[in-house]
């Protein structure tokens, strides 16, 4: 159809790579152009499994998950982030702190920034690998806490496809795989925003850290930490 614009696809769900972006999309990516990103991801720790689908559009950032039959949407709209039981219809709105709010002028888009912080630890490429097709640069750090393993894309922009993270006080290795990576995907504002018969529960930064002090608040305790409280430097 004239005039239609297709979503860049960077990893299709098998992991067999049709890398499409080009070198300006790239910069777009460093420039923190608003477009809309899509991927999916696979948690695997202590023989549990999470799959999330995430969306952004420059700063504005929505998920799924199903934690025990239940679906969690995570809705991140400029400075409030919530946290949403789709099942129940309820949520928890919580004003961002400030330290999320300057973290957002950092970041190329909301999720699957490990590789960034994993250079900021000091992490080096140890390697060249292909994963399933793809061209991929292994960058690793180990420190008192473990070792943690990055897979990025050597082309294009360096979005993950598998993380790896051995916590060495539990012995447990948690993995992640980010896959069906999608690029420029039209997204409009309205679907970062709550729905409209949606119970919300509102609460300023404060008044959330008092109440989490005294037990669990919310539908979920927040799944995107680093977009409400800001990350917490080492």
């Amino acid at each position: 159809m004239r005039g239609s614009r297709r979503p860049r696809r960077i990893l299709p769900l098998a992991l067999t790579v049709t890398l499409l972006l080009s070198g300006a999309v790239a910069s777009a990516e460093k420039k923190g152009a608003p477009k809309g990103w899509y991927a999916m991801s696979v948690i695997q720790a202590t023989g549990l499994m999470t799959v999330t689908h995430l969306w952004s559009k420059g700063d504005l950032f929505r998920s799924v998950s199903v934690i025990q039959g239940v679906p969690i949407v995570t809705l991140v709209n400029k400075d409030t982030y919530y946290t949403i039981n789709a099942m129940e219809n309820v949520a928890l709105a919580v004003e961002r702190s400030p330290a999320a709010l300057a973290g957002d002028a950092a970041r190329g888009r909301p999720f699957a920034n490990e590789l960034n912080t994993l250079i900021e630890q000091g992490g080096e490429k140890i390697r060249v690998q292909s994963v399933a097709g793809a061209m991929t640069n292994v960058w690793r750090v180990t420190d008192d806490a473990g070792q943690r393993t990055i897979w990025a894309l050597a082309r294009g922009p360096s979005v993950p496809i598998r993380v790896e993270n051995f916590d060495r006080r539990s012995g447990v290795t948690g993995q992640i795989a980010y896959v069906n990576w999608l690029y420029d995907i039209p997204i409009s504002d309205e679907f970062f925003e709550p729905w409209e018969d949606l119970k919300i529960r509102r609460m300023s930064y404060a008044q959330y850290l008092k109440a989490r002090s005294r037990g669990p608040v919310g539908p979920s305790p927040p799944l995107f930490s680093e977009l409400l409280n800001g990350r917490k430097r080492d």
